[in-house]
């Protein structure tokens, strides 16, 4: 193949109109003549305004014949013709260009039709500056086949990722938000550092703010668990305001008590994250995950997570977290625990981990310096607790 060897060019009688060289590539005997032609065009006449309409209807003219090419060497042939029209095209082309329904049409064809990955890689681009929307959920898919099937061999990668990065520039050239989630997933994939640097540039520029995009992966069954956590992980270490976080957070819990499970650590990692989150940077009291019916706010939630979490971390999370929130309501419900944990010291069936949680429990009542759970601490304060733990509630009672 000669494409990509630096071949010398051979000089051609110019002349000014660039349509007559359009007649002349149509025209032409040989593939080699053809080639010839563009050369010709690209070096002489990129920045003519017809050079778009000679790019077009040459690219067409090849598309047409590149069937009956039977020889390599005609192959090889074609593909340089294919690179420079479609450079050309990537050079000139803008989204005025999508008026012509030829030229994307023409892109998408050579992306079909040849194998060369610097071939695919033009056209594919060419498709974003022109923004032509008819080809914008294929170039999506073509970034998720190249995420998802990494090829075993070093030659078969670097041509994906040829192809991967036409993809991501596209999608930052279209800058349709649909183009996000394909390159957010490309940005932690498998891929060499500056092509994931690449993706990872894109994002901002294709959405703003993928607070509810992230939350979508967070909440929908057909993403792993694994991608539930990377989003919520990345809306954790974003600089989105504190609000967006928490919201993301209540999504992640819900899901992390509603989804089926691939496996329960997964789960629980999930949770734990949330609610680490929700310690860092607050909720409302009557937060609820979004794209969910269910009559289920964030109180629920960590009272959930407190009485049926999988160890103390997420358990005492919960209690934390509640405190944060500190309202009337999250107050209250600490206030619930303390009692529940008093009437079993009454009736002589208390726990170590009573003994460990009361603790927490209190500390925590006190930090919200809500006076709703001072009726609680006051009936703790006659029971015969140890001495550390009356020194607590005696503390606690004063900042009520």
């Amino acid at each position: 193949m000669c494409f990509l060897l630096g071949f010398s060019v051979l000089s051609v009688y110019a002349v000014e109109d660039v349509q007559f060289y359009t007649s002349q590539f149509s025209n032409a005997k040989t593939v080699a003549d053809q080639l010839l032609i563009v050369k010709t065009v690209v070096e002489n006449y990129r920045e003519d305004s017809d050079a778009l309409a000679f790019s077009t209807t040459a690219l067409k003219h090849l598309l047409e014949k590149y069937p009956h090419f039977k020889t390599i060497q005609e192959i090889d042939r074609a593909t340089d013709i294919a690179w420079y029209l479609t450079e050309l095209i990537l050079s000139l082309g803008s989204a005025d260009s999508s008026n012509d329904p030829t030229v994307g049409y023409n892109l998408w064809q050579v992306i079909k039709i040849f194998s060369n990955p610097f071939v695919k890689a033009n056209a594919i681009i060419a498709l974003g500056v022109i923004k032509d929307q008819r080809y914008f959920r294929d170039v999506v898919q073509i970034l998720k086949d190249c995420t998802t099937s990494r090829p075993h061999d070093k030659a078969g990668q670097l041509a994906f990722e040829r192809i991967a990065f036409a993809a991501i520039t596209a999608l930052e050239a279209y800058g349709d938000p649909k183009g996000y989630l394909p390159v957010f997933f490309a940005s932690h994939s498998w891929y060499t550092g500056w092509l994931k640097k690449q993706a990872a540039e894109a994002l901002p520029v294709i959405l703003a703010d993928p607070t509810e995009v992230l939350i979508f992966v967070i909440q929908h069954s057909e993403y792993s668990f694994a991608q539930k956590k990377l989003a919520l992980q990345t809306i954790d270490e974003s600089d989105l305001p504190d609000e967006k976080k928490s919201q993301a957070a209540v999504a992640a819990i819900f899901e992390g008590w509603f989804a089926v499970p691939q496996s329960t650590s997964e789960l629980v990692a999930l949770r734990k994250l949330a609610i680490d989150m929700i310690n860092r940077y607050g909720v409302a009291e009557d937060a609820a995950p979004l794209f969910e019916t269910k009559n289920i706010t964030v109180l629920w939630l960590l009272d959930h997570s407190y009485r049926y979490g999988a160890d103390e971390q997420e358990q005492r999370g919960a209690i934390a977290a509640l405190a944060t929130i500190a309202t009337d309501a999250s107050t209250k419900q600490l206030a619930r625990y303390l009692n529940e944990i008093s009437d079993r010291l009454q009736r002589g069936t208390l726990t170590k981990v009573d003994e460990r949680y009361v603790r927490d429990i209190i500390l925590a009542i006190g930090s919200t310096a809500n006076a709703s759970a001072k009726t609680a601490v006051l009936y703790s304060l006659t029971l015969d607790w140890s001495r550390s733990v009356q020194n607590l509630l005696n503390q606690t009672v004063k900042q009520l």
